[in-house]
């Protein structure tokens, strides 16, 4: 299997923007004949939209680009970092999402599960927690999904952690040959040596393949 890394650098709320920076991308992987294109998590909204979140003609409109985007792509499968509304009550409206768009269409919804909450985002603010392993199946791998915060709470990497729960050895016990994750971890000094270290050490224990998308550049 061949992935695309599309590490592209959003607007927030440049939906216009944004969707034919993706549509180009995607089209550049497909000519190199990538089997899967994935892009950042957010990167249809740009990041950290905070409380733009708030304001329902934003959520209106995120949903209308990916409803467009979608129709824009082929057979080759592509993960788009977005937000997605709750349909349910009591909780936040929205969810931090990874939209699985194929043939034309939205084939799947994943959400984060793992919020980031500190001095640069404040997650809990806005979105709802998602509550189920996120996978899919292709070309006879079982590709499983951590979106940010979601690849990092490995128990025997991290000793401080606030919950219990570790997205990825989820989908580990759900059969999953293969992590990516899409990203928007923001840059500090320090981190990329860290997170390498993190990533290195969760592929040599799990023995298994991890791909991480992160955005680029700066919207503000």
């Amino acid at each position: 299997m061949k992935v695309g890394l599309a590490q592209i650098n959003p607007a927030v709320g440049d939906f216009r923007g944004n969707l034919s920076k993706i549509q180009s991308f995607y089209q550049d992987a497909v000519k190199q004949d990538c089997d899967l294109v994935v892009f950042p998590e957010l990167a249809l909204t740009g990041c950290h939209p905070r409380d733009l979140l708030l304001r329902r003609a934003f959520a209106a409109a995120a949903n209308k680009a990916l409803e467009t985007l979608a129709r824009r792509i082929g057979k080759v499968p592509a993960l788009v970092g977005t937000i997605t509304v709750n349909p349910n009550s009591p909780g936040r409206c929205l969810f931090n999402s990874v939209a699985l768009l194929r043939n034309g269409s939205v084939e799947a919804l994943f959400h984060k599960r793992l919020l980031a909450s500190h001095d640069t985002v404040d997650e809990d603010r806005y979105f709802e927690p998602g509550t189920e392993a996120a996978f899919f199946d292709l070309q006879g791998t079982r590709v499983g999904i951590a979106i940010g915060e979601d690849l990092c709470n490995d128990a025997d990497f991290w000793e401080d952690r606030r919950t219990a729960l570790d997205p990825v050895q989820e989908l580990i016990g759900q059969g999953c040959n293969l992590i990516i994750s899409p990203a928007a971890s923001v840059w500090s000094l320090g981190k990329e040596k860290l997170r390498r270290a993190m990533i290195e050490a969760m592929v040599r224990d799990d023995g298994l393949p991890v791909f991480v998308c992160n955005m680029v550049g700066s919207a503000d």
